[in-house]
Parts: C-alpha cells; structure tokens; sequence
C-alpha cells in the first residue's frame, strides 16, 4: 500500500509502526555516520508525527465516541508511550554515534 492508498487509522497507525521500526533497524545496521544521522533524523520526525497524530485526532475521537472504555484505552495508550519514553536513552549526537563496521 502506498502512502497516497486511502487506509484506515488502524492501517494507518500500523504502517507508521512499521516504518518506525524500519528507522530503528536503519540505525543499527547503518555503516556510516551520515546514514545513522539520516535514518536517527527520520525516526525522530516519524515518532513525532505519530505521536502528535495520536494526541490531536485519535485519542479525542476515541474518549468522545467509545466514552469510559475509550478514556481507558487512551489512558492505557498514553502510558505505553511514556513508559517507551522513560525508558530510552537521550538522543545522541552525531558524534556519539559510532558507524557499524
């Protein structure tokens, strides 16, 4: 599916998913510096905007129209995301990361 394809926002939020841990993979198998600031870049803008995606429009819809249950999910969906953001390491900076050779 490309990303003009119509989807839903499951398919939608999965294919973000999958491009994250596309990036993610990118990093790690990386061989250069330019290439691991260039896959680190393109995670940080793909977490952002999902992220941001979710807070503005999915979570709101879910609260007003699945009401107690959805407040739930957001809730459990919300704690998740802080938990993966406690969690990981402070953003390094181009000269911390080291090509893999």
């Amino acid at each position: 599916m490309s990303p003009t394809d119509p989807q839903t926002i499951s398919e939608a939020i999965g294919s973000d998913h999958k491009a994250i841990d596309q990036y993610a993979d990118n990093i790690k198998t990386a061989t250069t510096l330019e290439d691991k600031t260039k896959w680190r870049n393109q995670l940080t803008w793909a977490l952002a905007r999902h992220a941001i995606s979710e807070e503005l429009t999915m979570y709101p819809a879910m609260e007003k129209h699945l009401g107690e249950e959805g407040l739930k999910l957001t809730n459990t969906d919300r704690e998740q995301h802080q938990a993966v953001h406690s969690s990981s390491p402070p953003p390094a900076s181009p000269q911390q990361l080291t090509p893999h050779t």
